[in-house]
Protein backbone atom coordinates (compact mmCIF):
# COMPACT_ATOMS: atom_id res chain seq x y z
CA UNK A 1 0.00 0.00 0.00
CA UNK A 2 1.40 3.39 -0.64
CA UNK A 3 0.12 6.32 1.38
CA UNK A 4 -0.32 9.15 -0.45
CA UNK A 5 -2.39 11.77 2.19
CA UNK A 6 -4.25 11.34 5.52
CA UNK A 7 -7.24 13.42 6.92
CA UNK A 8 -6.60 12.58 11.08
CA UNK A 9 -9.45 14.67 12.21
CA UNK A 10 -11.73 12.69 9.84
CA UNK A 11 -9.94 9.75 10.05
CA UNK A 12 -9.33 9.33 6.19
CA UNK A 13 -6.29 8.14 4.33
CA UNK A 14 -5.25 8.12 0.54
CA UNK A 15 -3.72 5.45 -0.84
CA UNK A 16 -2.88 3.59 -4.48
CA UNK A 17 -5.18 0.90 -5.05
CA UNK A 18 -5.62 -2.21 -7.28
CA UNK A 19 -2.65 -4.28 -8.42
CA UNK A 20 -1.40 -1.94 -11.15
CA UNK A 21 -2.05 1.25 -8.87
CA UNK A 22 -4.04 3.10 -11.27
CA UNK A 23 -6.24 4.78 -8.97
CA UNK A 24 -6.80 6.43 -5.44
CA UNK A 25 -8.58 4.68 -2.95
CA UNK A 26 -10.08 6.86 -0.10
CA UNK A 27 -10.58 5.25 2.76
CA UNK A 28 -12.03 5.56 6.27
CA UNK A 29 -10.19 3.39 8.93
CA UNK A 30 -12.64 3.80 11.39
CA UNK A 31 -15.80 2.19 9.57
CA UNK A 32 -13.50 0.96 6.42
CA UNK A 33 -15.82 2.63 4.10
CA UNK A 34 -14.30 3.15 0.44
CA UNK A 35 -14.37 5.20 -2.38
CA UNK A 36 -12.35 4.34 -6.10
CA UNK A 37 -11.43 7.63 -7.65
CA UNK A 38 -10.00 6.53 -11.33
CA UNK A 39 -7.18 8.77 -12.73
CA UNK A 40 -7.78 11.26 -15.71
CA UNK A 41 -4.45 10.29 -16.75
CA UNK A 42 -2.93 7.09 -18.35
CA UNK A 43 0.34 5.77 -18.43
CA UNK A 44 1.54 5.58 -21.95
CA UNK A 45 5.41 4.04 -20.88
CA UNK A 46 4.63 1.93 -18.60
CA UNK A 47 6.19 3.94 -15.62
CA UNK A 48 4.85 3.94 -12.04
CA UNK A 49 1.51 5.50 -11.39
CA UNK A 50 2.37 7.16 -8.35
CA UNK A 51 5.43 9.37 -10.54
CA UNK A 52 2.20 10.88 -11.82
CA UNK A 53 1.48 12.78 -8.39
CA UNK A 54 3.26 16.29 -7.69
CA UNK A 55 1.03 16.66 -4.73
CA UNK A 56 -2.18 15.64 -2.65
CA UNK A 57 -4.11 16.45 0.33
CA UNK A 58 -7.44 15.73 2.05
CA UNK A 59 -9.06 17.98 3.98
CA UNK A 60 -12.85 19.02 4.73
CA UNK A 61 -14.08 16.09 2.71
CA UNK A 62 -11.85 17.37 -0.50
CA UNK A 63 -9.56 15.62 -2.19
CA UNK A 64 -7.22 17.36 -3.92
CA UNK A 65 -4.19 16.03 -6.03
CA UNK A 66 -1.99 17.87 -8.84
CA UNK A 67 -0.11 15.70 -11.40
CA UNK A 68 2.05 16.12 -14.68
CA UNK A 69 3.36 13.66 -16.93
CA UNK A 70 6.75 12.33 -15.07
CA UNK A 71 8.19 11.96 -18.89
CA UNK A 72 7.54 15.62 -19.79
CA UNK A 73 11.10 17.03 -18.38
CA UNK A 74 10.67 20.75 -19.24
CA UNK A 75 10.76 23.02 -15.98
CA UNK A 76 7.88 24.56 -17.14
CA UNK A 77 6.01 21.57 -17.91
CA UNK A 78 1.92 21.89 -17.36
CA UNK A 79 -0.02 21.03 -14.17
CA UNK A 80 -3.35 19.78 -13.76
CA UNK A 81 -5.35 20.34 -10.64
CA UNK A 82 -7.89 18.14 -9.63
CA UNK A 83 -10.99 18.86 -6.76
CA UNK A 84 -13.13 15.61 -5.54
CA UNK A 85 -15.99 16.03 -2.97
CA UNK A 86 -15.47 12.72 -0.81
CA UNK A 87 -18.44 11.12 0.89
CA UNK A 88 -18.03 9.31 3.20
CA UNK A 89 -19.92 7.90 6.37
CA UNK A 90 -18.55 9.11 10.18
CA UNK A 91 -18.78 6.30 12.48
Amino acid sequence: MYDMAFDYDNELIVYLGNMDYNSLIVENLKTLQRIKIEFPFKSDHGEFMGSWIDSISIKNNQLYYKYSNPNDYNEKKPHTEVTINIKLKKA
